[in-house]
């Protein structure tokens, strides 16, 4: 997931529930994303979601942080980043905040596919 935030866009304060502007003390991470992970959550894997969840759970009872990093997302983020920077220079329109980008690599990797050579199969 990416967010694009411009000065005319919503921002991440907003995305996670919080006060536009001032002091954000007593405010939790766990809680924060909770509520951002909660409006996303519909367009996530089932087991991402749960997975993510549950570092949450485990964050707001104090743990250190035990989130996972995948590489392969990563990788698909960052390219996803560089694209968006270079549209943004380029004064190339974006999607911004508050809609959310996807990088679905399930979806991609189920897909149809295509096709660049002749034959069966």
């Amino acid at each position: 997931m990416a967010a694009v935030f411009t000065p005319k866009s919503g921002t991440l304060r907003g995305l996670c529930g919080l006060p536009e502007s001032g002091s954000v003390e007593g405010a939790s991470y766990a809680g924060a994303f909770g509520r951002l992970l909660a409006g996303m959550a519909p367009a996530l894997p089932a087991d991402f979601v749960a997975v993510t969840r549950h570092t949450l759970r485990e964050l707001a009872d104090g743990k250190p942080c035990p989130a996972p990093q995948l590489a392969a997302g990563a990788a698909a983020t960052g390219a996803l980043m560089v694209t968006l920077a270079v549209r943004l220079l380029a004064g190339q329109p974006v999607t911004t905040a508050p809609k959310m980008l996807l990088v679905d690599l399930t979806g991609l990797a189920c897909g149809p596919g295509i096709r660049v050579v002749g034959g069966q199969g």
